[in-house]
């Protein structure tokens, strides 16, 4: 009999104490289809924002999605998610002018992405349909949770400790971003 671990563990106390905690809120303005990210204490750490793909249509992007950018609050872009693939949907993660990882939506509900960062980590995100409580598993165990409200909008993040959050908070930025604009 293998042992099967559970995926939607709690987080335990030294994560909760010590965890990297973030806020995705994204704007009323639907236009600019644009948002925040601010850390535990409130303050403003990047802002997020659709942009006409420098690539054009292509046979990878053939109705045009726009690139999804995070800023720092100097305007400096740092993260870009760039479509690579139309089907099954894959989307680059690029920092400056390297592909550094990948987004995949691997269930047709919108509601499973597999999110793969080099030599950062691999992770399964789930969005379990009817609940506001979502995760992400990694080969480690739970790494991510996610708790939506008080409206679908508003994220409340929490990183377990050790895990290089940077460029993971822009994949579940634009996941957030994918959900609230396509469901």
């Amino acid at each position: 009999m293998s042992h099967t671990r559970s995926t939607n563990a709690a987080p335990d106390q030294e994560t909760i104490a010590r965890g990297a905690k973030y806020c995705c809120l994204i704007d009323r303005d639907w236009r600019g289809r644009g948002g925040r990210i601010s850390d535990e204490q409130g303050a403003l750490r990047w802002l997020y924002r659709v942009r006409d793909s420098p690539s054009g249509r292509g046979w990878a992007n053939p109705f045009n999605k726009p690139d999804f950018v995070v800023e720092r609050m100097d305007g400096q872009v740092e993260v870009v998610v760039r479509r690579a693939l139309f089907v099954p949907p894959v989307f680059h993660i690029i920092d400056g002018d390297s592909v550094i990882g990948r987004i995949r939506m691997i269930s047709p509900l919108r509601n499973r992405y597999a999110i793969d960062i080099d030599r950062v980590g691999s992770w399964t995100f789930k969005m379990p349909l009817f609940t506001v409580r979502c995760h992400g598993d990694s080969e480690t165990g739970t790494d991510i949770w996610v708790v939506i409200g008080p409206s679908q909008r508003k994220w409340c993040i929490l990183i377990r400790p050790g895990v290089d959050d940077r460029h993971l908070v822009a994949a579940l930025a634009f996941i957030h971003n994918e959900a609230w604009y396509y469901d």
